[in-house]
């Protein structure tokens, strides 16, 4: 038998083929030729991207450290005249609206007249103090005319007994001087015993009966006279009440007349522009209501920014202000400039911004974070933009703004390093931060 051939020869020839070719391998990895094609990876616009990119890096890093970017405190506002406020046009009465004299948009002049309020129960009262008056005016001259007549009378009666009196002293004035001389006589007669006492004594009764009658008529005389004084002085008294009745009639006519003045015609409480009217001609209104609203102040600008209530003290005088308002696109136009010209101390009150706004849905979007503090913000004028302000981003759009654009606004309250928001961040995610 014929053996197989034996494959030994065959497995070590094949092993040694791998040995060559890992021999081979190792030969062409490690030759010149190869290293070249190693270093050749490493070309020169990867190594140009490569310090691009560090320099970049370290740029970003430089201006971490060494540049400023502003902190703002954003807040909303709306553009109002420079120092203005709105006020309201109020009834005085209550009534019925029939005329509205001005437009809204219209200026007017502190106590100019806007509007008109009929007022029956006024107009009533005075018709009602008209015929007052007409009596009482009959009344006075009726008065008068029997005064006169009184008077008259008792002028004929009193000069009557005037000269009854007066005959009665002249009368008593001759008995006097008669008895007089009598008892001069009746006295010598007695003291040369011609005529007895009693004869004196009736001489002197008589006498003193006679001047007493004389002091009577007097008396008497000026009885008539002071009864005519009084007379003259109770009805100069009656003329004098009558008279004050009408007067006083008279004045309640005069301040009916100022009062009807006043609640028909309704007046500009101070000059400025109607902005808006709250009621329509029909309307019946109430003592205190507002019929219209009035802006008032100066012919320039202002914004009145309301800041939230977290923000609002971190900002003071002097601090510059972009403002955005809500008719312009700030991403083509940009935003107008000004300058934070002061700030409320503790924040606003709704009361206090209703008392501005006259406005309540202003009121609650203004305070919706809460009670916000209240900043008066100038405009930074600008003869050489439409608007005549300045704006960051040229010449700002081909528009003029008036008073009441809504607006939103952006304070610089700090200027920061860009690192300075960064370490917080690193901290808390290193632990080291509290």
């Amino acid at each position: 038998m014929s053996s197989q051939p034996s494959p030994a020869p065959q497995d070590g020839a094949s092993n040694q083929a791998i040995r060559l070719f890992r021999q081979a391998a190792l030969d062409r990895l490690s030759s010149p030729e190869q290293l070249d094609q190693l270093i050749s990876l490493t070309r020169p616009r990867d190594l140009l991207a490569m310090l691009t990119l560090f320099a970049l890096i370290a740029l970003a890093i430089g201006w971490s450290i060494l540049g400023r970017v502003p902190e703002r405190v954003k807040g909303s506002g709306i553009l109002i005249t420079t120092g203005g406020r709105v006020v309201d046009a109020v009834a005085t009465g209550d009534g019925t609206l029939t005329d509205i004299l001005v437009e809204v948009g219209g200026g007017v002049q502190q106590g100019q007249v806007v509007a008109r309020v009929i007022q029956p129960a006024l107009r009533q009262q005075l018709d009602n103090i008209d015929a007052v008056i007409a009596e009482r005016k009959a009344l006075l001259e009726e008065l008068k005319g029997q005064v006169a007549e009184r008077t008259r009378a008792a002028d004929q009666t009193q000069a009557a007994r005037v000269n009854a009196l007066t005959m009665r002293v002249s009368d008593a004035q001759e008995r006097v001087r008669v008895l007089d001389e009598q008892e001069k006589r009746d006295t010598a007669l007695f003291d040369r015993r011609l005529i007895t006492w009693q004869q004196l004594l009736e001489t002197r009764r008589a006498l003193a009966e006679a001047r007493q009658s004389e002091l009577e008529a007097r008396s008497q005389i000026s009885q008539v006279e002071s009864d005519a004084i009084v007379q003259r002085n109770s009805n100069d008294r009656d003329i004098r009440s009558s008279e004050e009745r009408l007067a006083d009639a008279e004045r309640q006519k005069a301040e009916l007349e100022i009062q009807l003045r006043q609640q028909e015609t309704i007046t500009s409480p101070a000059n400025g522009r109607v902005v808006e009217w709250k009621a329509v001609p029909g309307t019946r209104i109430a003592p205190g209501q507002a019929l219209l609203s009035i802006e008032s102040g100066a012919a320039g600008l202002e914004l009145l920014l309301y800041l939230p209530p977290n923000d609002g003290k971190r900002v003071v005088s002097g601090m510059p202000v972009q403002i955005a308002p809500s008719t312009v696109r700030r991403e083509e136009y940009g935003m107008m400039e000004g300058t934070v010209a002061a700030v409320s101390d503790f924040p606003t009150t709704a009361q206090a911004m209703q008392a501005i706004l006259r406005n309540d849905q202003l009121v609650q979007s203004f305070s919706s974070k809460g009670a916000p503090f209240a900043a008066r913000v100038l405009l930074t004028p600008d003869a050489n933009t439409p608007s005549g302000f300045a704006w960051s981003g040229g010449s700002g759009p081909e528009q003029q703004f008036s008073s009441g654009s809504m607006a939103e606004a952006e304070v610089t309250v700090a200027w920061r390093r860009p690192i300075s928001y960064v370490i917080p961040w690193l901290r808390k995610v290193s632990g080291l931060a509290g």
